[in-house]
């Protein structure tokens, strides 16, 4: 079999589900990301050239990115289940964590991790029925651990509220 038609039979293999695996690790093909991360091909393959997600080049050209890259890179598990569409979230990056609520949490992780210089950690998803709930939830979360703000949604990691964001 030619180098091409095996890509082309993993590529297919990918999109009926199945996955490619090299060398141990399940490869992902740029579209696949998009998907996941809701943004077009074209915006995936903008940050491999950029550098921000590695990939291997397949003998067609094409961009394949390991999955621990992905996780690496933006600190979202494809094997996790789904996010809740609404609730509040605990993100921690270095000393800090924020505390703060999303109608859709899975696209403001995203925004998140993009916007940050550092890898952020997902340390606490609480899922809630509406937005006004989350809402609440958050500014009840904000008042319990306010004597350790530092400024706005971010808070000091500190015991009580590294416990309590690692708590099931």
């Amino acid at each position: 079999m030619t180098p091409r038609r095996a890509l082309k039979e993993a590529n297919q293999a990918i999109r009926d589900g199945e996955q490619l695996v090299v060398k141990g690790e399940r490869l992902l093909d740029v579209m696949v990301i998009a998907r996941h991360f809701k943004v077009s091909g074209e915006s995936v393959r903008r940050w491999i050239r950029s550098g921000r997600l590695h990939a291997e080049r397949t003998p067609g050209g094409r961009y394949k990115v390991a999955i621990s890259e992905a996780h690496r890179g933006y600190g979202v598990v494809f094997d996790a289940p789904p996010c809740p569409r609404c609730g509040v979230y605990l993100v921690r990056t270095g000393d800090f964590i924020k505390i703060g609520y999303a109608a859709n949490i899975k696209q403001r992780l995203l925004g998140l991790s993009h916007a940050s210089p550092n890898e952020l950690t997902v340390l606490r998803i609480i899922e809630c029925e509406d937005l006004e709930s989350a809402r609440r939830q958050e500014a009840e979360l904000h008042k319990t651990f306010a004597d350790l703000r530092h400024r706005g949604e971010w808070f000091r990691a500190e015991p009580p509220l590294i416990e309590f964001a690692s708590a099931s």
